[in-house]
């Protein structure tokens, strides 16, 4: 079953703030780079409607300060995985069509 879109922006959200935290006890990350950082999560991030809108936006975001890339690589990967799946569930439709032709 999918996940409903809004339910997922608000796991990122809390998966972005952890990156946050983790960046700035770690000495990852300065105050005032956090600041920008969330400053964008804000501004772009409530603009995403679609899967694809949410990876541009936290690839961009990563690319910018890398305490985020993290979270990038999760989504892009579980979105991979997903595309994968429905390709090899087509195929095997296919396959099982022409058996039965």
């Amino acid at each position: 079953m999918d996940v409903p879109f809004d339910a997922v922006k608000k796991k990122v959200y809390s998966e972005l703030a952890d990156a946050m935290i983790t960046g700035l006890d770690q000495a990852q990350i300065i105050p005032e780079e956090v600041q920008k950082s969330a400053d964008y999560i804000l501004r772009y991030l409530n603009e995403a409607k679609t899967e694809d809108d949410l990876l541009l936006i936290l690839g961009e975001l990563g690319s910018r300060w890398n305490i985020y890339n993290g979270v990038f690589l999760k989504y892009k990967t579980e979105q991979i995985k997903r595309r994968d799946q429905q390709k090899l569930q087509e195929v095997k439709s296919r396959l099982q069509q022409q058996l039965h032709v």
